[in-house]
């Protein structure tokens, strides 16, 4: 066997530039899009195609892939990563995962609830990691090399009272346009609720930081 010149190398020639036909568009000059994951197939569902997006706003969306029609949006989330992880426990068909980068929180999304997305877990974790996703499983690279997976976990929650009905819906504040929960809704959970590690179980994560620290500011 021999080896070939680089001018010896036959190549086939490469069609020209086509622009496929557009069957829809989701018009918003001002938004700049980031990435964008479908959510798996539920054909025995019935469900819609969903699919996550982020954007150059710091907001995650959730929308229709069929209509193009925004079920949902989320803001507050600088540099956001998302994934799909399924399937899930508690019938749970499958749930959103959104890691926030700049602050070192993860959030378990349901987004399938009768009621809208409803935030069913958090965690504080490192900031600056990657959300890594293969076949419905999650894992967060960390920036140390550790590689935890992320698992469906449902915060429980306590029995509702006066002031805490007062505080859940000061939290709904968001989006006039899609009624949506900015990123600071729900309770602190602890990490290793959220995350295992791969290699061997999560320490017990320390104490949850106060609300002000999960919180953040929104942009």
């Amino acid at each position: 066997a021999g080896t070939l010149r680089a001018s010896e190398l036959q190549l086939p020639p490469q069609s020209p530039w086509e622009e496929l036909p557009v069957a829809a568009k989701f018009i918003d000059p001002t938004r700049s899009g980031d990435r964008l994951e479908p959510a798996p197939c539920q054909l025995e569902l019935g469900s819609a195609a969903l699919a996550a997006t982020t954007d150059a706003f710091g907001r995650v969306g959730l929308f229709c892939i069929e209509t193009l029609r925004c079920f949902h949006l989320w803001k507050g989330y600088r540099d956001a990563q998302v994934a799909w992880l399924y399937p899930c426990e508690d019938g749970i068909p499958f749930c959103l995962v959104i890691y926030a980068p700049l602050r070192g929180l993860l959030e378990l999304w349901e987004v399938a609830s009768p009621s809208g997305p409803v935030r069913a877990n958090a965690a504080h974790v490192d900031v600056q990691s990657e959300l890594l996703s293969s076949f419905g499983q999650v894992f967060l690279l960390r920036p140390s090399g550790r590689v935890d997976r992320v698992r469906w976990h449902r915060a429980p929650r306590p029995p509702p009272t006066q002031a805490g009905a007062s505080a859940r819906a000061a939290s709904q504040y968001g989006s006039d346009a899609f009624a949506s929960p900015r990123s600071n809704a729900g309770s602190d959970d602890e990490e290793d609720e959220v995350t295992e590690s791969s290699g061997a179980e999560c320490a017990q994560g320390s104490e949850a930081a106060s609300s002000s620290q999960v919180h953040g500011d929104d942009d």
